[in-house]
């Protein structure tokens, strides 16, 4: 491959093989990028970039099951072997729920007839399967992670996070999709590719931290919302230096971050509560 193609930048898109994951690497592709399609199903990934690119130079299919921290590592890997290098990661892979927590049907059963142990392969995909590359969480959670982590993760790897909060759309994740929702009610694909496309192209590394919201042919941003208690939980928000450094090694090198303790503190005026003090 010739140094304009080594220029070309590189994303792994899990759950690539079909649904939102392959229009996403379809519209990556065309745009220039070489992309790394992942999924569990070798036959299906390898016809998937075998479409994109037969000559796997451009586009190439890694298996991997994203609820195992070794088959990620290896993935990982393998991509950078390939391609020498990483710019974007889209962890798209997930699947619904295949068991229930709550047993509903077993309300009869007797006491000592105790369930079976649930199917958690949808925490497995959704919230293990991010968090093992340590890029974010899943629904609530990721959207919290990333706006905390957005800006030691650019100040220290240059790497920047964002959400994108996907509303119901029709892939073949459920049979009869579509039945279950109006047509107003449905993301566009083209609402997707552009809620992406907010990220993916800025190039200056700008946006960071920032979640947006997919909603039939509109985009909505979610601002981060004030606390209840307001200056009163100022200081909640901010990194202290000391704390920072005896766990990781190293100071934040946040702009905000509190690099001793603040004046007045609670030991200085002595108005110092624990829990368990003066308890018997």
């Amino acid at each position: 491959m010739g140094s304009v193609q080594n220029e070309a930048k590189v994303a792994i898109i899990t759950g690539g093989t079909s649904g939102i994951g392959f229009a996403l690497a379809q519209h990556l592709h065309a745009k220039g990028w070489r992309v790394a399609i992942v999924g569990r199903r070798a036959d299906l990934g390898a016809q998937k970039a075998s479409y994109l690119d037969p000559l796997a130079e451009t586009a190439a299919f890694e298996q991997c099951d994203v609820a195992s921290y070794s088959a990620q590592a290896a993935m990982f890997k393998n991509v950078w072997a390939r391609w020498g290098r990483l710019d974007l990661l889209i962890a798209n892979a997930g699947s619904v729920d295949s068991g229930s927590w709550d047993n509903f049907r077993r309300r009869g059963a007797a006491v000592d007839d105790l369930p079976p142990e649930p199917d958690t392969t949808c925490t497995d995909a959704h919230l293990k399967g991010l968090i093992f590359p340590e890029y974010g969480a899943v629904e609530a959670g990721v959207i919290h992670w990333v706006r905390v982590n957005a800006p030691l993760l650019k100040r220290k790897e240059k790497i920047t996070i964002n959400t994108v909060m996907m509303g119901p759309a029709i892939t073949p994740v459920m049979p009869g999709f579509a039945k279950a929702f109006l047509p107003e009610q449905l993301v566009l694909p083209a609402t997707i590719i552009k809620a992406y496309d907010l990220f993916i192209d800025d190039d200056d590394n700008k946006r960071t931290g920032e979640t947006v919201e997919t909603a039939h042919d509109q985009l909505f941003w979610y601002e981060m919302p004030e606390h209840k208690a307001g200056k009163l939980n100022v200081r909640n928000m901010l990194v202290y230096e000391p704390w920072f450094a005896v766990m990781y090694g190293e100071k934040s090198g946040l702009e905000d971050a509190l690099q001793e303790a603040p004046e007045g503190n609670a030991q200085d005026t002595g108005r110092v509560e624990e829990f368990g003090v003066g308890m018997m």
